[in-house]
């Protein structure tokens, strides 16, 4: 019995051994550009800022809603925020030119964000204690 598991098992590391391996994909043709598209490579320029390109506002500034009305337009969308019994409103056209706020709402840090490439903003707490202390890096 423990004879014929062995030869199974010999059989199948044989038949692995045995077994073309295949590290690459199958090569294909070759992608050549043509001369127009060489030039169009030489004027592209990178689509984003640098590093650091888009500071955040570490402590915004607001105004009441009336005066709001000489800087915002009807159509203009903000993104309200409501915690601990304090209200807030973030203007869209300001947080796509910074991504993050770090303020504060009923006396607790938090840090809105938000990402232009999908309109969307996202409140998060930032009183929470980090995993790891700096003192036990």
């Amino acid at each position: 019995m423990h004879c014929r598991y062995f030869l199974i098992l010999l059989g199948l590391v044989y038949l692995g051994t045995t077994l073309p391996v295949q590290a690459q994909p199958p090569a294909g043709p070759e992608r050549v550009l043509s001369p127009s598209h060489a030039m169009f490579t030489e004027l592209l320029l990178s689509g984003g800022p640098g590093k650091n390109g888009m500071p955040a506002i570490d402590s915004p500034k607001f105004s009441d809603a009336r005066d709001a009305n000489d800087y915002l337009k009807a159509q203009d969308i903000v993104f309200g925020v409501y915690h601990q019994g304090e209200a807030k409103a973030y203007p869209q056209r300001i947080m796509a030119w910074h991504e993050i706020i770090n303020d504060s709402l009923g006396g607790e840090p938090v840090s809105i964000t938000y990402c232009p490439l999908t309109a969307t903003a996202i409140g998060f707490n930032a009183a929470i204690p980090p995993l790891v202390s700096p003192a036990s890096c």
